[in-house]
Protein backbone atom coordinates (compact mmCIF):
# COMPACT_ATOMS: atom_id res chain seq x y z
CA UNK A 1 0.00 0.00 0.00
CA UNK A 2 2.78 2.46 0.91
CA UNK A 3 4.64 1.65 -2.31
CA UNK A 4 1.52 2.37 -4.37
CA UNK A 5 1.00 5.67 -2.56
CA UNK A 6 4.61 6.63 -3.27
CA UNK A 7 4.16 5.85 -6.97
CA UNK A 8 1.01 7.96 -7.14
CA UNK A 9 2.79 10.73 -5.26
CA UNK A 10 5.77 10.52 -7.63
CA UNK A 11 3.56 10.65 -10.72
CA UNK A 12 1.77 13.72 -9.41
CA UNK A 13 5.06 15.32 -8.45
CA UNK A 14 6.36 14.85 -11.97
CA UNK A 15 3.21 16.15 -13.61
CA UNK A 16 3.45 19.20 -11.37
CA UNK A 17 7.12 19.60 -12.11
CA UNK A 18 6.78 19.63 -15.86
CA UNK A 19 3.97 22.18 -15.97
CA UNK A 20 6.33 24.78 -14.45
CA UNK A 21 3.72 27.46 -13.87
CA UNK A 22 4.16 29.57 -10.77
CA UNK A 23 7.89 29.06 -10.70
CA UNK A 24 10.91 31.30 -10.44
CA UNK A 25 13.29 31.43 -13.38
CA UNK A 26 16.95 31.41 -12.34
CA UNK A 27 19.99 32.87 -14.08
CA UNK A 28 22.18 30.04 -12.78
CA UNK A 29 22.05 26.89 -10.70
CA UNK A 30 21.72 27.86 -7.05
CA UNK A 31 20.67 24.59 -5.41
CA UNK A 32 23.78 22.47 -5.20
CA UNK A 33 24.17 18.83 -4.33
CA UNK A 34 24.63 19.49 -0.61
CA UNK A 35 21.04 20.82 -0.55
CA UNK A 36 19.34 18.10 -2.64
CA UNK A 37 18.01 14.81 -1.28
CA UNK A 38 17.93 11.32 -2.73
CA UNK A 39 14.38 10.22 -3.68
CA UNK A 40 14.67 6.81 -5.41
CA UNK A 41 10.89 6.53 -5.94
CA UNK A 42 11.03 9.33 -8.51
CA UNK A 43 12.89 7.17 -11.04
CA UNK A 44 10.81 5.60 -13.81
CA UNK A 45 8.70 6.23 -16.89
CA UNK A 46 5.75 8.55 -16.56
CA UNK A 47 2.96 9.25 -19.04
CA UNK A 48 1.56 12.70 -18.36
CA UNK A 49 -1.25 14.82 -19.76
CA UNK A 50 -0.81 16.37 -23.17
CA UNK A 51 0.73 13.19 -24.63
CA UNK A 52 3.91 13.85 -22.65
CA UNK A 53 6.21 11.06 -21.67
CA UNK A 54 8.83 11.74 -19.01
CA UNK A 55 11.66 9.39 -18.15
CA UNK A 56 13.43 10.04 -14.85
CA UNK A 57 16.59 8.15 -14.06
CA UNK A 58 19.62 8.33 -11.80
CA UNK A 59 22.06 11.14 -12.41
CA UNK A 60 25.75 11.31 -11.70
CA UNK A 61 25.07 11.79 -7.98
CA UNK A 62 22.50 9.87 -5.89
CA UNK A 63 20.65 13.12 -5.08
CA UNK A 64 20.41 14.45 -8.65
CA UNK A 65 18.18 13.01 -11.33
CA UNK A 66 18.21 13.17 -15.11
CA UNK A 67 15.00 13.52 -17.07
CA UNK A 68 13.89 13.28 -20.68
CA UNK A 69 10.53 14.81 -21.58
CA UNK A 70 9.01 13.82 -24.93
CA UNK A 71 6.08 15.75 -26.43
CA UNK A 72 5.38 14.70 -30.00
CA UNK A 73 8.69 15.10 -31.80
CA UNK A 74 10.11 17.53 -29.22
CA UNK A 75 12.57 16.17 -26.65
CA UNK A 76 13.78 18.12 -23.62
CA UNK A 77 16.43 16.77 -21.26
CA UNK A 78 17.88 18.02 -18.02
CA UNK A 79 18.50 17.47 -14.34
CA UNK A 80 16.37 17.71 -11.18
CA UNK A 81 17.30 18.46 -7.60
CA UNK A 82 14.73 18.30 -4.79
CA UNK A 83 15.05 19.92 -1.34
CA UNK A 84 12.58 19.15 1.45
CA UNK A 85 11.74 22.34 3.36
CA UNK A 86 9.73 20.58 6.06
CA UNK A 87 6.10 19.66 6.67
CA UNK A 88 5.24 18.46 3.14
CA UNK A 89 6.89 21.50 1.49
CA UNK A 90 9.48 20.86 -1.23
CA UNK A 91 11.66 23.00 -3.50
CA UNK A 92 12.55 21.62 -6.96
CA UNK A 93 15.24 23.02 -9.20
CA UNK A 94 15.01 21.81 -12.81
CA UNK A 95 17.77 22.59 -15.27
CA UNK A 96 17.16 21.89 -18.93
CA UNK A 97 20.26 20.89 -20.89
CA UNK A 98 19.48 23.91 -23.10
CA UNK A 99 20.26 26.12 -20.10
CA UNK A 100 16.83 27.16 -18.76
CA UNK A 101 16.72 26.79 -14.97
CA UNK A 102 13.62 27.06 -12.82
CA UNK A 103 12.76 26.68 -9.15
CA UNK A 104 9.27 25.78 -8.01
CA UNK A 105 7.61 24.71 -4.81
CA UNK A 106 5.08 22.02 -4.14
CA UNK A 107 3.30 20.26 -1.34
CA UNK A 108 2.81 16.52 -1.11
CA UNK A 109 -0.63 15.75 0.27
CA UNK A 110 -1.37 12.86 2.61
CA UNK A 111 -3.60 11.32 -0.08
CA UNK A 112 -0.56 10.98 -2.37
CA UNK A 113 -1.39 14.02 -4.50
CA UNK A 114 0.78 17.05 -5.08
CA UNK A 115 -0.09 20.73 -5.22
CA UNK A 116 2.08 23.28 -6.96
CA UNK A 117 2.36 26.33 -4.74
CA UNK A 118 1.97 29.88 -5.98
CA UNK A 119 3.99 32.54 -4.13
CA UNK A 120 1.96 35.29 -2.46
CA UNK A 121 2.81 38.95 -1.80
CA UNK A 122 4.91 38.08 1.26
CA UNK A 123 7.74 36.87 -0.98
CA UNK A 124 8.52 40.51 -1.80
CA UNK A 125 9.50 41.12 1.85
CA UNK A 126 11.48 37.87 1.88
CA UNK A 127 13.29 38.86 -1.32
CA UNK A 128 14.09 42.26 0.19
CA UNK A 129 15.64 40.64 3.26
CA UNK A 130 17.99 38.64 1.01
CA UNK A 131 18.71 41.39 -1.54
CA UNK A 132 16.99 39.47 -4.35
CA UNK A 133 14.99 41.03 -7.18
CA UNK A 134 11.92 39.06 -8.26
CA UNK A 135 12.13 40.37 -11.82
CA UNK A 136 9.10 41.55 -13.77
CA UNK A 137 6.78 40.45 -16.58
CA UNK A 138 9.41 41.26 -19.21
CA UNK A 139 12.33 39.60 -17.38
CA UNK A 140 11.03 37.16 -14.75
CA UNK A 141 14.51 35.94 -13.74
CA UNK A 142 15.45 36.19 -10.05
CA UNK A 143 18.55 38.32 -9.62
CA UNK A 144 21.02 38.75 -6.80
CA UNK A 145 24.17 36.98 -5.74
CA UNK A 146 24.09 33.20 -6.07
CA UNK A 147 24.25 32.83 -2.29
CA UNK A 148 21.44 35.30 -1.72
CA UNK A 149 19.15 33.68 -4.31
CA UNK A 150 19.87 30.25 -2.77
CA UNK A 151 19.15 31.56 0.75
CA UNK A 152 15.94 33.25 -0.49
CA UNK A 153 14.65 30.00 -2.04
CA UNK A 154 15.55 27.90 1.02
CA UNK A 155 13.90 30.43 3.37
CA UNK A 156 10.41 29.94 1.91
CA UNK A 157 7.84 28.72 4.41
CA UNK A 158 4.09 28.15 4.24
CA UNK A 159 3.48 31.86 4.89
CA UNK A 160 4.97 32.69 1.46
CA UNK A 161 2.36 30.80 -0.58
CA UNK A 162 -1.29 30.96 -1.42
CA UNK A 163 -3.00 28.01 0.18
CA UNK A 164 -3.65 25.18 -2.28
CA UNK A 165 -7.28 24.60 -3.09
Amino acid sequence: MRAAARLVRAALLLSTLFWLGGCYELAETVIDLRDARELPWIEGEWHLSGQRQVLVFAGEAPNEYRYREIVGTSITTGTLRVVPLGAELFLVQAREDSGTIVALFYRLRLDGGADELEPNDRVADLAGRFGVSLGDDVDPVLSGSTGNVRAFLLAHTWEHFHRPR
